[in-house]
């Protein structure tokens, strides 16, 4: 071939010039000029470690950010206390300062790759709907207690944190209902016996929330200002939007509790270890319950699985109580929130009543602590009795 020839070297100069083009494009791509450059740069943020973490709340019925209002509290280990070994050390209020004192959520930024264990507060001062003593005094009753609402954290990195927090009802109506004929528990007798309920069976228990709520409004001047509803838009609201509000269902969860400073056990070998104050329900019985067959105050009490999984609550006979103490929030979608239980009871036994109510766990399942009621069922006595 004539490298020479004029028609070749046409063609080599064409070919010089798009080699030269190319090299440039390719070079303007991978410089920092380039649009395009980051498909490739190394993300040096995205692989440096956090310099500190941040936390996020959310509320659980209604996934609304509620960080701007609602305060926090950064427990980290004091170092006059370390090391920790003792096995209780770590969940021992104690050995922990309070670093961050009640600052808005939103605010807070702190460095925890020093420490091991770490624990958030919630609403430390009971100045929102959220955490635990204020979100349920003055509704239950004067001097209601519930708990604190500690969240436990493993340091040693950060993390942009979002956590659950939990607005509890102010009441818990209860019925108990027959799952065959509706009828509600107790309304069907063989033969009349002392107390309340005595009926062997299938059964639903129905928890419910206030419908028609006048205390701690999602919005409205009732409700305080965090959700910036005032007077004159609450008057422009439909009675239809009013209802919607007042309805406890839309925006309350019943939610267990942990707090340090009410923790005795510390072994968290359970689902009820990982807390001190649930709710539950509970079955009062007219005399010491049994679990052995064949003795007349025998009963044989189990909760039925629901769509194949397990009711998140375990089941504890404490003397002259059945309780079902639950160890995961619940709400109550679009009516009411319910669960089953198959009963058998001896000849000399029976249930007085059902309630709902919070109870203290320091101890898991054994020693259980308070227990304050919330609601009672209506239970019929025998048609001839009346009501309960």
């Amino acid at each position: 071939m004539d490298f020479n020839t004029k028609e070749n070297k046409k063609y080599y100069i064409a070919g010089g010039l798009i080699a030269i083009l190319l090299i440039g494009v390719g070079f303007f791509s991978l410089s920092g000029l380039s649009p395009w450059s980051y498909w490739w740069e190394d993300d040096d943020d995205a692989s440096a470690p956090k310099l500190t973490s941040t936390f996020t709340l959310i509320d659980y019925r209604t996934g609304e950010d509620v960080s701007s209002w609602v305060e926090i509290s950064v427990w980290t280990e004091d170092p006059d206390d370390l090391p920790f070994d003792a096995d209780n050390d770590p969940y021992t209020l104690t050995n922990f300062e309070e670093e961050v004192n009640s600052d808005e959520a939103n605010t807070v930024s702190i460095d925890l790759r020093s420490y091991t264990h770490v624990y958030l507060e919630i609403d430390p001062d009971y100045e929102s709907d959220y955490g635990g003593n204020d979100a349920a005094a003055g509704l239950l009753g004067d001097g209601f207690t519930v708990s604190d609402d500690f969240r436990h954290i493993f340091g040693g990195v950060n993390r942009d944190y979002m956590v659950y927090v939990y607005h509890l009802p102010s009441d818990i109506p209860i019925t108990v209902r027959d799952r065959i004929n509706n009828d509600e528990w107790g309304t069907t007798h063989d033969a009349p016996r002392f107390g309340n309920s005595t009926n062997d069976g299938h059964f639903v228990v129905e928890l419910d929330m206030l419908w028609n709520s006048a205390h701690g409004l999602h919005a409205g001047d009732t409700g305080g200002d965090e959700w910036e509803v005032d007077d004159d838009e609450w008057d422009e609201m439909t009675p239809s939007e009013h209802y919607w509000m007042r309805d406890q269902k839309n925006f309350r969860t019943i939610a267990p509790l942990y707090s340090l400073n009410d923790d005795v056990g510390k072994n968290f070998d359970d689902e009820l270890e990982l807390y001190t104050n649930c709710f539950a329900v509970n079955f009062t019985l007219n005399d010491t319950v049994s679990e052995v067959v064949g003795n007349v105050n025998y009963i044989n009490f189990t909760l039925a699985e629901r769509d194949y999984k397990d009711i998140p609550a375990e089941v504890i006979f404490d003397v002259t109580s059945i309780l079902v103490i639950f160890y995961e929030p619940i709400v109550c979608y679009d009516h009411y929130y319910s669960f089953e239980f198959d009963i058998e009871f001896g000849n000399e036994i029976n249930c007085t009543g059902v309630y709902s109510g919070r109870i203290f766990t320091p101890y898991d399942d054994d020693n259980l602590g308070a227990w304050t009621e919330i609601n009672q069922a209506e239970l019929w006595n025998a048609p001839w009795n009346g009501w309960a």
